[in-house]
């Protein structure tokens, strides 16, 4: 992109058109690089629903609810939300002793790493 093109699309913008994604990213982008006034949010269009998965990654739980009694959230992890999952993981003494192994380790490297940088 260059200024001219920068130019003519921040005057779009500006007049009420929106922009497409693609375009309105690199323009922001340019903006950015080039320390410009960026583009109001607002100018961007919005993506269809459907042209990209936010969660692609979460496909195994896709369309099921939290097995959690009386809660109806997307399920998020072995059929459990965030938040039960999370409870779950916190009330479990194996996960609890592994998190707690990981921080001490985490911990020891650090004081080693700062003792010999003395």
């Amino acid at each position: 992109m260059d200024k001219k093109t920068y130019d003519l699309l921040m005057e779009q913008g500006a007049a009420g058109t929106n922009l497409a994604a693609d375009a309105f990213d690199e323009l922001a982008a340019f903006a950015k690089a080039k320390r410009l006034r960026r583009p109001d949010p607002a100018w961007r269009l919005a993506e269809p629903a459907d042209a990209a998965e936010p969660n692609a990654r979460r496909g195994v739980n896709k369309g099921k609810t939290c097995s959690a009694e009386g809660c109806g959230k997307d399920a998020y992890c072995k059929g459990r939300c965030a938040a039960h999952y999370a409870s779950d993981r916190r009330l479990d003494p194996a996960e609890r002793e592994k998190a707690r192994e990981a921080s001490r380790r985490s911990y020891a490297k650090r004081k080693s790493s700062a003792e010999a940088a003395k």
